[in-house]
């Protein structure tokens, strides 16, 4: 049975790519929206019954005006954070930790 979950992505000093595990399988990214302060993601996942890590969030987080991600990964969502600074977050689910 598919649960939402939120991941906590942050706001990073500069352009990065993070790696998030998932214990379980995400089915639907939603949405990246700053709360209370925070960047973070919802997926629809469907959790792994015995705990086990099945996959990752690579995320490419980047700056108005640098180059976006290649077209295997999705774009989730624009944030400008209080620093005045715009990010705009996009995910590749992956099977690995490293496939970026």
């Amino acid at each position: 049975m598919k649960e939402i979950w939120k991941f906590n992505l942050g706001i990073p000093a500069d352009t990065s790519i993070i790696n998030i595990p998932v214990k379980g399988t995400v089915k639907k990214l939603l949405t990246a929206q700053l709360q209370n302060g925070h960047a973070v993601l919802w997926a629809e996942v469907e959790p792994n019954p015995i705990g086990n890590i099945d996959s990752y969030l690579n995320v490419d987080i980047c700056w108005t005006g640098f180059t976006p991600p290649d077209s295997d990964f999705q774009y989730v969502g624009t944030i400008q954070a209080m620093n005045g600074l715009v990010y705009h977050y996009y995910v590749k689910n992956s099977a690995d930790m490293f496939d970026v």
